[in-house]
């Protein structure tokens, strides 16, 4: 007897979860902030989590309670010693970020992660970090890794490849004592950045200057002044655009038809963008209020430049296997780095 079988259409309703962009910096502001901060509506994963370890490691207080919503109570950048080296997991956001900002201690902070992290390269930013002052130690600029500061104000200068090191830069820089310049060279993944500069200027109240070197116009410069500080805040973490790209594409290749929820197209994620690829290959995208139904239909090859978006290569792959033609993902050599 011979079975038949034919491709199943993707089709239903789903609630995207939270950003784990957004959930780590909420992470890492609430820890550094004066001051009990509210965090509704988390991403829980392993990422996440090993940031909070990690947080409470420093000395932060967390209430999970049923881990809809969690309350920070912060240190004010006063951390305590871990008594361990930091497990990060997978995490190389919760790495950079938590690394830049327990260089704020007196003391030292170690960190280290899965056989993935070790792979990964924080050599850039921890030289950034040393030309601030700061004790670093490391396996050749990968994990595991440790600092000592106190970091100071100054200027320094970190490779902007991946754009968390910036990131991590830019969130400790404001509550130093000193004034800091950092010089950016070859700036990739912008949307990740202005989504710090959101947290950080539009939620933290804190002022940034961002300009282009006029000798150089592939460098920017970011000022930030010193003596500012962090308090503590209320906010709701926003739907991920990286894990809607899932759902989406299924859609989309098997002419399926999917409604996503929780998604707010004003948000910075630059993750979005993957609606305009996927409707560019031929799929119907229907945008609405905080909702996106996506339709499928035969898909066409495109050409895509990915470096905003590196989190996207990998379903986009699948998006261009299954598409009529030749697709070209271009500009995404950071891309080797991560763990996607």
């Amino acid at each position: 007897m011979k079975l038949s079988v034919s491709p199943a259409k993707i089709s239903g309703t789903i609630e995207i979860p939270s950003s784990k962009s957004h959930t780590i910096r909420a992470i890492v502001l609430a820890t550094m902030a004066q001051g009990a901060s509210i965090i509704k509506s988390p991403l829980i994963s392993q990422d996440t989590l090993s940031c909070m370890n990690a947080a409470m490691a420093l000395g932060a207080w967390i209430k999970r309670g049923d881990d809809s919503i969690w309350k920070i109570s912060g240190t004010g950048g006063n951390f305590l010693e871990p008594a361990h080296t930091l497990d990060m997991g997978n995490s190389g956001t919760g790495t950079n970020l938590l690394a830049a900002m327990a260089s704020l201690a007196k003391h030292p902070v170690a960190f280290d992660g899965d056989e993935s992290l070790r792979s990964r390269p924080f050599g850039p930013l921890l030289d950034a970090l040393y030309n601030l002052g700061v004790s670093v130690k490391s396996n050749n600029g990968k994990c595991p890794i440790c600092v000592t500061g106190p970091i100071h104000g100054g200027k320094t200068s970190v490779d902007g490849k991946n754009s968390q090191y910036l990131s991590a830069l830019l969130c400790v820089a404001p509550i130093l004592k000193e004034d800091t310049e950092i010089y950016v060279d070859n700036l990739n993944e912008v949307p990740y950045v202005e989504m710090t500069l959101d947290w950080l200027t539009n939620r933290m109240h804190v002022s940034i200057e961002q300009k282009t070197d006029p000798d150089n116009t592939f460098r920017r410069i970011f000022v930030i002044k010193g003596g500012q500080s962090y308090n503590a805040f209320s906010t709701k973490i926003r739907g991920d655009f990286s894990s809607a790209c899932f759902p989406l594409v299924a859609a989309a290749i098997t002419g399926g038809k999917v409604r996503l929820k929780n998604l707010c197209f004003d948000d910075t994620q630059g993750d979005k963008a993957i609606f305009d690829y996927i409707k560019r290959m031929g799929a119907s995208v229907d945008i609405k209020d905080d909702e996106v139904v996506v339709k499928g239909d035969k898909l066409k090859a495109v050409e895509l430049d990915l470096n905003s978006t590196p989190d996207a290569l990998p379903i986009m792959a699948v998006a261009a296997a299954c598409a009529r033609g030749k697709s070209v993902f271009r500009n995404i050599a950071q891309a080797r780095n991560k763990e996607t």
